[in-house]
């Protein structure tokens, strides 16, 4: 088994990643919580450019990211 102890934190891609168009992806939100209860701190990027950052932050909210 990997020793996990040095990572801090993970990476989520969004669009594609964690949803699609206004889907939420099957396991995402359990599989985010599931790491956010390890202890990692989770953050969300994206190559978007059709949505402002505080679109993005709402519309992760709503969908329970």
């Amino acid at each position: 088994m990997t020793d996990l102890s040095s990572i801090r934190g993970i990476l989520f891609d969004l669009d594609g990643v964690l949803y699609v168009g206004p889907n939420v992806i099957e396991g995402a939100i359990a599989a985010v919580s599931g790491i956010k209860q390890r202890g990692y701190d989770c953050r969300f990027v994206t190559n978007t450019s059709t949505l402002s950052a505080a679109s993005l932050h709402k519309k992760t909210g709503r969908s329970g990211l």
